[in-house]
């Protein structure tokens, strides 16, 4: 569950720094838009450092139970 909230978080971060450049958004953050470009561009590079950390969390917490069940 956590690794793919991160990965959904990782993916649309990603997704944000590709299109902003050329003056698309995902439509989730349009409401930004009214905003300058550099709050979307921190929108977007925090939603992939917390998406890789959450998605970090998930992978070592999977491993961590995939060994205590055997």
């Amino acid at each position: 569950m956590l690794k793919s909230i991160g990965l959904g978080l990782l993916g649309l971060g990603a997704i944000g720094c590709i299109m902003l450049p050329f003056d698309y958004i995902p439509s989730q953050l349009y409401f930004l838009r009214k905003e300058s470009d550099t709050l979307l561009w921190g929108v977007f590079i925090g939603s992939i450092v917390i998406g890789g950390v959450l998605w970090y969390m998930g992978m070592k917490s999977e491993k961590a139970e995939n060994e205590k069940n055997g």
